[in-house]
């Protein structure tokens, strides 16, 4: 992202995270950020603890990215349908 560029992820104290199903290139669910539910996946909500936590480490990751910002983001994200 350029500077200048935000994104606002203030939606509240939770958030609903779609589940895209196991395919052939991954044996388990994978959790992400979906823009709409109109291919009528399974979802998943995010507590205020997640999703404060979540916030977070967006902010660093966009603040300082590199792989190990990056996989915390993921690694918290998935840790939602757990």
């Amino acid at each position: 992202m350029g500077q200048g560029c935000t994104v606002d992820f203030d939606r509240g104290g939770t958030y609903l995270f779609g589940v895209l199903p196991s395919d052939e290139e991954h044996d388990y669910p994978l959790v992400g950020f979906m823009e709409n539910n109109k291919w009528d996946y399974d979802f998943v909500v995010a507590n205020s603890h997640q999703w404060a936590r979540i916030k977070e480490l967006l902010t660093l990751a966009v603040e300082n990215t590199n792989a190990e910002t990056l996989e915390a983001v993921d690694v918290a994200i998935q840790a939602v349908r757990e």
